[in-house]
């Protein structure tokens, strides 16, 4: 998971990470309205991994989001990895998901229940 540098949270649980994918969560404690980005090429084992869903049910809820009225916006869909983080870095509120290889000092990657992608018991394989 990456958000912009400038954004103050830096560790966030599983649960919050379902929160921001589903729409239920739409604005960080700071008040910074979210901006969701799919990185669509890993899109299949990220939404596995944390929302133990794949692209097409995950695509279903949002279609049921949008269709209900509710004022969440769904993730953009950008196919290009390079081009998400590009506007992760762009935009204050963005936040996404990314191979680790390609996070660099333009976003921030956050901890997950305190543990960074490659430690042991990070909980999104």
């Amino acid at each position: 998971m990456v958000v912009n540098p400038a954004n103050p949270i830096s560790d966030i649980a599983v649960e919050d990470v379902r929160h921001l994918y589903l729409g239920v969560r739409t604005v960080f404690p700071n008040g910074q309205p979210v901006l969701l980005f799919e990185a669509t090429p890993i899109a299949g084992r990220f939404y596995a991994a944390a929302l133990d869903m794949d692209p097409a049910q995950v695509k279903r809820y949002w279609i049921g989001m949008v269709f209900q009225g509710d004022p969440a916006v769904p993730p953009l869909r950008v196919e290009d990895l390079k081009e998400v983080k590009r506007r992760v870095a762009r935009h204050p509120g963005a936040v996404s998901f990314l191979p680790t290889a390609l996070a660099d000092s333009s976003v921030k990657i956050l901890r997950i229940h305190g543990t960074l992608p490659g430690e042991r018991d990070y909980p999104l394989r």
